[in-house]
């Protein structure tokens, strides 16, 4: 194999330990991880202006790439 991408590994066995059937990884909750990761990228933006040296928020000091509807 010369190049491939994530999408096409199907199955991933280590040590006779099935980690990842069907693309699917099997030792974790992958919607917890990503509540949990939304959540602490909150927590992160919404703390920008205690530390900022201007105190204004993330979407003062960097205007979004993409408009939002």
């Amino acid at each position: 194999m010369e190049t491939a991408v994530g999408r096409d590994v199907r199955t991933v066995i280590v040590d006779g330990e099935i980690l990842v059937d069907d693309h699917k990884y099997l030792r974790l909750d992958e919607q917890e991880l990503l509540e949990k990761v939304q959540t602490k990228g909150e927590q992160i933006w919404d703390s920008v202006p205690k530390w900022h040296w201007t105190g204004k928020s993330i979407d003062e000091i960097v205007e979004p790439s993409f408009r939002m509807r």
